[in-house]
């Protein structure tokens, strides 16, 4: 349940901007941190893990805990160990280079308004438009996941991308 409580915490951060952030963080520090240290982590690592998941959920909405310095502890990246830092982008980076080349053999079967959302996203991730929000909508069975591997496909298949998909 603590990961839910991670998310909920996040959220009351960037959409309901409390007043008194530093109390709110002291009086829930705690049950935030209770998986890690069930696990065996310290409090200050636990503390760090529950900040790094906050910078990350931060980020995905143009936010950073710098933004709240004065009412947030600092992150420590420093309670890491270089292993540890790097396991998520390692984790989301290994890709099943034979399942990408079988989707991108689909390309071709991409309809019109597909390849145009396709051409749009790529066109994001490569700094040609400065569109950062794109929504894909559509009934049932007009075939958006395909789309969505494709353009997984495409990004992991590129090289010199070192992009991670998020949703």
């Amino acid at each position: 349940m603590p990961i839910q409580l991670r998310q909920l915490f996040a959220s009351i951060i960037i959409y309901c901007q409390p007043a008194n952030l530093k109390e709110l963080w002291k009086k829930y520090v705690d049950d935030l941190i209770e998986d890690f240290i069930f696990k065996g982590d310290s409090k200050d690592l636990a503390i760090a893990k529950i900040l790094m998941f906050l910078e990350n959920y931060l980020i995905q909405n143009e936010l950073s805990l710098s933004n709240y310095s004065n009412e947030l502890p600092e992150l420590n990246n420093d309670l890491f160990d270089k292993d540890q830092q790097n396991t998520l982008i390692v984790n989301k980076q290994d890709y099943n280079q034979d399942n990408i080349k079988k989707t991108l053999n689909n390309f071709d079967k991409l309809n019109i308004d597909q390849r145009n959302i396709f051409n749009t996203v790529i066109d994001a991730i490569n700094e040609v438009s400065n569109k950062k929000l794109i929504f894909v909508d559509g009934p049932g069975g007009t075939e958006k996941t395909f789309l969505y591997n494709m353009i997984l496909a495409y990004a992991r298949s590129t090289s010199g991308l070192n992009r991670i998909a998020i949703a």
